[in-house]
């Protein structure tokens, strides 16, 4: 029996589009940002994909995409916390860009990165993200609740590589050498207990990435 895993990032929101740490915000999809969730949802349609069961974050900008890319409500959806942005406690609303040395280690050197006050480290995302895997690979197991299925999963940049690194076993130091953008969808199979990487269903390039960013300067 396969069980068929598919993680979500949200759409643009005015915070990537200014470069702006935005974490725990409640910070809303944008006109383009629902216009990629609308495109998204255009791309699974032509592909005949829909979804047994939905994950996702319970910031509005995670759910509100999986609303507009599944047709359906969040009230159909398992909210659940430990989908949520990796948490930067003082330095949300900070632009990642133009922040000082150690908002840039943040995406320079993830392995020496100090979190500031009310902030999570990479570990700690990296833990919330082991412990949803854990309960999703109970829900495929046969008899579970997602057993058989398709599963999509809602939630953010920084927790979607986390759970990535979860699934790969990337080290922290190549945590930013996978790129996510706004409404990519990366896809896992589960099947007889063994999960495989299968290819992406949505790819787009992100012009908010710091290292987008950086490339295309020095290019």
């Amino acid at each position: 029996m396969r069980t068929n895993w598919y993680f979500l990032r949200h759409g643009e929101t005015d915070y990537n589009r200014k470069t702006l740490m935005q974490g725990h915000i409640d910070i809303p999809l944008n006109d383009n940002g629902r216009r990629q969730a609308r495109e998204a949802r255009d791309e699974l349609k032509k592909q005949r994909l829909s979804f047994q069961h939905i994950y996702s974050s319970t910031l509005d900008r995670a759910a509100e995409t999986g609303e507009i890319v599944t047709g359906r409500t969040r009230r159909d959806f398992s909210l659940d916390p430990r989908l949520i942005e990796m948490g930067f406690g003082v330095w949300e609303g900070i632009s990642y860009v133009e922040g000082g040395p150690e908002i840039l280690r943040l995406n320079d050197d993830p392995e020496h990165y100090i979190p500031p006050k009310g902030g999570e480290s990479f570990e700690d995302v990296y833990q919330r993200a082991s412990d949803f895997i854990r309960d999703l690979k109970r829900a495929a197991t046969p008899g579970g609740d997602d057993a058989g299925g398709n599963v999509l999963i809602a939630t953010h940049g920084c927790t979607l590589r986390s759970i990535l690194r979860v699934l790969s076993g990337l080290p922290l130091r190549d945590f930013w050498t996978v790129k996510v953008g706004n409404c990519d969808m990366f896809h896992y199979a589960v099947e007889d207990g063994v999960i495989r990487e299968c290819p992406m269903v949505l790819r787009h390039q992100d012009p908010f990435d710091p290292h987008f960013i950086e490339y295309h300067k020095n290019s």
